[in-house]
């Protein structure tokens, strides 16, 4: 957990897994946003991206979690990923991570991966990977427009989906209402 060994795993994974290091850029004008990817920014390390400390106990951890979670929410768009490592005071043996990421770069499963890796190359020596080109890495990412089926249908059939599922929703919410009241003037 030596901060220099952190700033290679670090380093390593960012270039792995592009979007970790990624910035998200918005644009008002046309309601739109997209990620920037760069080399530069996959091998400099952002100002606040590594932290680290130390803590007295579990429960100080603890708390550190619940500040993350409910304090002050910071600007996602340049830094959506954050990691800190803190030392145990009472047992320097123990060190706590937190990764703490916005949703648009991971979810629950990715989550998993990322961290398999972080351990993975944290407590592996140093190695001269064959990084493949920063192209092909992004090309593992499909635009959000692939992943939506009814893009693929005509405009008649999206206009059909959408009314089917409109009559749908109404029927069950309709159901809903009466199933509700059934349950409040029945007695029980």
């Amino acid at each position: 957990f030596e901060q220099e060994n952190v700033s290679r795993t670090w380093a390593a994974i960012k270039q792995r897994f592009p979007l970790l290091g990624s910035q998200l850029r918005i644009d008002d004008i046309y309601d739109a946003s997209s990620f920037v990817v760069s080399e530069k920014l996959l091998q400099e390390h952002l100002p606040g991206q590594l932290n680290f400390g130390t803590i007295s106990s579990a429960e100080e951890a603890q708390e550190l979690i619940v500040q993350l979670i409910e304090g002050p929410q910071r600007n996602f768009t340049k830094l959506p990923v954050r990691i800190f490592i803190f030392k145990r005071t009472d047992n320097p043996t123990i060190h706590h991570v937190f990764i703490n990421s916005v949703h648009f770069v991971g979810d629950a499963t990715s989550s998993s991966t990322f961290n398999r890796t972080f351990f993975d190359v944290l407590t592996s020596p140093p190695s001269d990977v064959d990084i493949p080109d920063l192209e092909e890495r992004l090309a593992m990412v499909p635009a959000a427009e692939d992943l939506d089926p009814t893009l693929k249908m005509t405009q008649a059939k999206q206009r059909w989906r959408r009314a089917m599922a409109h009559i749908i929703y109404h029927n069950r919410a309709a159901r809903n209402q009466v199933s509700d009241a059934h349950h409040v003037l029945s007695p029980q």
